[in-house]
């Protein structure tokens, strides 16, 4: 009986091969991914590292150039005169420094294009020469920088020291983008007794300077992170630089703010990125400037510098190599394939070996009721070998005989049994049968072991089995005709009986041959 579904043992039969194909898999494609991870990883270190170097060279250039042209002459002149009594020569003379400084600055704005505000400040916060990509009035003083903080903290200053703002809004002067993220930078104009006589104002336009970053986004290479200390975004975006600036990171990349915030630089596999990042404090890390020190605001220092790199995926390892793929779907479809066939074939398997036990039973059944007919049979059969010797007998000739099957099998000769009367009878038709080949008969007698004489009639037929070498081996059966069985029961019957008459047995060369019984009744001797 087959006990386990078939439809069972096909899901196992697809499972299993499924499950052997992908743990011998897994270690060379865990092997190619972690290559591509650690090459992404390398890439977003090396991205970060240039990116980096461009925005601290973009900011020391910008800080250089302050200090140098806070170092001019002119400056320190221009200033000077304005806080000098008035002759009549000094009209023309702070016009003429005038309009140079205004010159100056003309060329700044317009070589560079970093720039959206130049200003010179003098000490009591009034502007004097001021140069911007928005319209100004025809003459200054016209704005009072007195409480703002880059005025405030760079009087506080000493010569070839800057002061820089966290990045804000502020305008652009252009039409298309009239608001834009800047920073100032600012420094003290220093005379040479060492005295304060204004403050050089410069304001960047971080989004000049930041674009480095952008372009990283753009050319899908990775996202560029730039927050400060309190975690808010430094960085303007391309769609508009107002609509997520000063915004908390948490809200876009909050496992990235999680992660820049625990150590000063290093990497971090997040849920689908890679995350390369360090840390960078105006205040302490300005060695390739030519600035003493710069001062800023303490709560949003150090900015945190990352880029965001997509992490590879299985799929996306799959999808580069299109033949690799057709390979790894080719074998899990034969390694299925190869465990269906073998269910399938081990389920036919299985109905034809139930098959095979049931005729086996059923033949065994078949033998044993044939077994059963002949040892109990109504007439006697024995099959005897070309000498006459007894090699098998049944039941119901035993018992007229009155012997057990071990005193006559193998062990006595059918014609001890016949009375020295009938003998020759028998012998003619044993020798008839087993020389001539023909069926033969006799009348005999059979001596009992009781002693008594039991009259039968003796059929015999030949039988040629045929052996590996092709060779017929001569043998013969005998039984005990139903006729004479019928004369025998009329005679024993009838008021002048004559003996009583039994089936015999059958005789046989060599090798026994087994006989239907027929359906005959067998009566035993008194």
């Amino acid at each position: 009986m087959i006990t386990n579904p078939l439809w069972a043992r096909l899901t196992l039969a697809t499972l299993l091969p499924m499950t052997l194909v992908t743990l011998a898999l897994s270690p060379i494609v865990t092997s190619h991914l972690e290559e591509r991870v650690d090459g992404k990883r390398r890439s977003a270190e090396s991205l970060l590292a240039s990116e980096y170097a461009l925005l601290l060279q973009g900011m020391n250039e910008s800080f250089n150039q302050v200090l140098a042209t806070a170092e001019y002459p002119l400056l320190q002149r221009f200033l000077s005169r304005q806080a000098a009594a008035q002759t009549p020569t000094w009209g023309l003379a702070a016009q003429g420094d005038w309009e140079q400084l205004a010159a100056l600055f003309d060329t700044l704005l317009t070589h560079f294009g970093r720039y959206t505000h130049l200003a010179v400040i003098d000490p009591e916060g009034k502007e004097w020469v001021a140069t911007s990509t928005v319209p100004l009035l025809p003459r200054p003083p016209v704005i009072d920088h007195g409480d703002t903080p880059a005025f405030r903290q760079a009087m506080t200053l000493q010569s070839r020291d800057l002061y820089v703002s966290p990045p804000r809004l502020g305008a652009s002067g252009e039409e298309s983008s009239p608001v834009t993220t800047v920073i100032d930078i600012a420094t003290p104009i220093v005379d040479d007794q060492g005295e304060r006589l204004g403050v050089l104002l410069f304001t960047l336009d971080w989004s000049r300077l930041t674009a480095s970053l952008l372009h990283a986004r753009e050319a899908g290479s990775g996202q560029a992170l730039l927050v400060d200390a309190q975690g808010k975004w430094l960085l303007p975006d391309a769609d508009g630089p107002g609509e997520s600036f000063g915004q908390p990171l948490a809200a876009r990349w909050g496992d990235a703010g999680t992660a820049m915030a625990t150590r000063p630089q290093g990497t971090a596999t997040l849920d689908e990125h890679l995350l390369a990042f360090r840390q960078h404090d105006l205040r302490t890390q300005h060695y390739r400037s030519q600035a003493g020190m710069i001062l800023s605001e303490a709560e949003t220092q150090p900015w945190r510098l990352g880029i965001l790199v997509p992490r590879p995926s299985l799929w996306e390892l799959l999808k580069e190599h299109p033949v690799q793929l057709l390979a790894i779907a080719l074998v899990y479809l034969l390694s299925v394939a190869f465990g269906v066939f073998w269910v399938l074939s081990d389920h036919r398997l299985r109905g034809l070996r139930q098959r095979a036990l049931t005729f086996s039973r059923e033949a065994r059944q078949y033998a044993g009721e044939v077994q059963d007919l002949y040892e109990h049979a109504p007439c006697g059969y024995h099959s005897l070998d070309s000498d006459g010797r007894v090699i098998k007998i049944n039941r119901t000739e035993l018992g007229w005989l009155g012997y057990r099957a071990d005193e006559v099998i193998d062990r006595r000769f059918y014609r001890d049994f016949i009375t020295p009367e009938t003998r020759a009878a028998f012998d003619a038709a044993f020798q008839q049968v087993l020389g001539e080949g023909q069926e033969g008969s006799a009348e005999c007698e059979l001596l009992c072991r009781d002693g008594t004489r039991l009259p039968v009639a003796i059929q015999a037929l030949p039988r040629l089995p045929r052996r590996a070498s092709s060779t017929p081996a001569p043998r013969c059966s005998t039984s005990a005709s139903a006729r004479h069985w019928r004369r025998g029961w009329r005679n024993r019957h009838s008021p002048t009986r004559s003996p009583d008459w039994a089936t015999a047995a059958t005789w046989r060369a060599k090798r026994p041959w087994r006989l239907p019984a027929p359906s005959a009744a067998a009566h035993r001797c008194r």
